[in-house]
C-alpha cells in the first residue's frame, strides 16, 4: 500500500522524455516510481533498475498494484486514450504528457470517464510553472496591465529525417496528431492561453513533407482571443539552424518577452534568456518569491503540483480540460488551413464543447 501523503507511480513508456519523467518523479518528496510500463520488457526493465521500480508489460496489473496510485503516461500519442481510460476503470489518476489527446471527440469522452470515476487528470504544459510567466498572469488578471492586445510566438526549430526514422509514429498524423504545431508549438500555445485565456477564433496556413513526413512542418497563424487580443504564431522544424523560441505578449501598460535558447535546454539549465516586462516604460524585477528558482517550470514542479492536487482534491494546474483545449486550439489551425476559412476551436476549458 502506498505510504501516508505519498504518491506511488506507474510510468508508462521508456523513450526519451520517460528518462526524465523517471528522474522527475525520483526527485519529487511524496512521489515514488513503483513501476515502469513498456510493451518491451527489456526496456522497462532498463528504466525501472536504477529507481529500483518494477518493470511489465501488463497496463492492468501494473495499475492493480496497490502501492499505485496514479499513472504518468509518456508513450505514442494515439495510446493515451487506452491508458487513460485503463486508469479510470482501476480508479488510478492520470498525468499525461501533451497533447492530452489526438481525436477531440474521443478525449471528450475519455476525460467524461475519468471525471465519473473520480480521478483527477493532469497534463504535462511546464510552460505554466515559468515564475515569469505565472507572475504575468498575476498581474493581468489583477489589472496591472490594462486590457490585452496580443501576442508574436515564433518557434524556429529542425528536427532532421533521423528524428522521424527513429521513432516513425512521429510522421504519421494519425498517430502523432500533427507535426510542429501538435508536437512543439503547442507548449507555447498552450502558455498563451494560461495568460491570456481562451481563443475566439483562428486563420491558419502550413505546409508538410520536407523531412518526407506526413505531418506539418511550417506552420503560420493568426489567433482572435475572446478578449479581443490578437496574436501571430509561426513556427516551424526545418530551419536551417534552431533559434531561441520568442514570445512576447503586449499589454497597454507593459510587454513581456521570454526567449528560450536551444543551448538552454540542451543543457537542462532551465533559462529563459532575456525574460522580462515593462510597466510604464520600467523594467520590473522578478517577484521576490521567485528569486534563486529556474526562469522555466520543470517536471519536477508539474509532479510537485500533481501530488498535491491529488492530495487536496483540486484541480491540477493545468488539468484535462485545459489540456483538450490546447488540442482544440492546434485541430482548430488545422481546420482553417485545410479549409481557407476562420474556424472556432471545438472545445474551451470553461465552455466545453462549442
Amino acid at each position: 500500500m502506498e505510504a501516508p501523503g505519498e504518491l506511488g507511480f506507474v510510468l508508462a513508456g521508456t523513450g526519451h522524455v520517460s528518462r526524465r519523467h523517471a528522474r522527475a518523479i525520483a526527485g519529487t518528496p511524496g512521489c515514488r516510481l513503483v513501476r515502469v510500463l513498456s510493451r518491451e520488457r527489456r526496456r522497462a526493465e532498463e528504466l525501472a533498475l536504477p529507481f529500483g521500480a518494477r518493470a511489465g508489460c501488463d497496463a492492468d496489473e501494473s495499475l492493480a498494484d496497490p502501492e499505485v496510485g496514479a499513472i504518468s503516461i509518456c508513450t505514442e500519442h494515439d495510446r493515451h486514450e487506452e491508458l487513460l481510460l485503463r486508469a479510470a476503470r482501476h480508479g488510478r489518476h492520470a498525468l499525461v504528457e501533451k497533447p492530452l489527446a489526438v481525436d477531440l471527440a474521443a478525449g471528450a469522452r475519455t476525460l467524461a470517464a475519468c471525471e465519473a470515476a473520480g480521478i483527477a487528470v493532469g497534463c504535462v504544459f511546464q510552460r505554466r510553472f515559468d515564475p515569469a510567466l505565472a507572475a504575468l498572469r498575476r498581474d493581468f488578471r489583477a489589472g496591472v496591465l490594462g486590457a490585452p492586445l496580443g501576442a508574436e510566438i515564433a518557434l524556429p526549430w529542425r528536427r532532421e529525417p533521423e528524428y522521424y526514422a527513429a521513432s516513425p509514429w512521429r510522421a504519421d498524423p494519425a498517430r502523432a496528431g500533427g507535426g510542429v504545431l501538435m508536437m512543439q508549438a503547442i507548449h507555447v500555445l498552450d502558455a498563451a492561453r494560461f495568460v491570456l485565456d481562451e481563443v475566439a477564433e483562428v486563420c491558419g496556413l502550413m505546409r508538410a513533407g520536407s523531412a518526407g513526413s506526413a505531418v506539418e512542418d511550417v506552420a503560420a497563424a493568426l489567433l482572435r482571443f475572446e478578449n479581443g487580443a490578437l496574436a501571430t504564431v509561426f513556427a516551424t522544424t526545418a530551419a536551417a539552424r534552431e533559434l531561441p523560441v520568442r514570445a512576447a505578449l503586449h499589454f497597454e501598460r507593459g510587454s513581456h518577452v521570454l526567449e528560450d535558447a536551444p543551448a538552454d535546454r540542451r543543457a537542462g539549465a532551465a533559462q529563459a534568456s532575456g525574460a522580462f516586462w515593462r510597466l510604464f516604460g520600467r523594467a520590473r524585477p522578478r517577484p521576490e518569491a521567485d528569486r534563486g528558482r529556474a526562469a522555466r517550470g520543470t517536471f519536477g514542479d508539474v509532479y510537485r503540483d500533481f501530488r498535491e492536487a491529488v492530495l487536496s482534491g483540486r484541480s491540477p494546474r493545468c488539468s484535462g480540460r485545459d489540456a483538450l483545449a490546447s488540442v482544440a486550439l492546434v485541430q482548430a489551425v488545422y481546420r482553417a488551413a485545410r479549409t481557407g476559412q476562420t474556424v472556432r476551436p471545438a472545445f474551451t476549458s470553461h465552455g466545453g464543447s462549442a
